[in-house]
């Protein structure tokens, strides 16, 4: 096999293994520190108007 030919192999043996991994290492969404933005607002406003 000629060069070219060789790095497209290793290319997709890569990504191939690449999907793999993160398919079976699923990441857990990191939690927002101080809870949601959303959250957040809904505070501030319950303050600022009294609700």
């Amino acid at each position: 096999m000629t060069n070219a030919i060789w790095g497209i192999v290793i290319a997709m043996a890569l990504m191939f293994g690449i999907a793999f991994y993160r398919s079976t290492h699923q990441r857990q969404p990191a939690a927002h520190p101080r809870g949601s933005i959303r959250q957040q607002t809904q505070d501030r406003l319950r303050e600022r108007y009294g609700l």
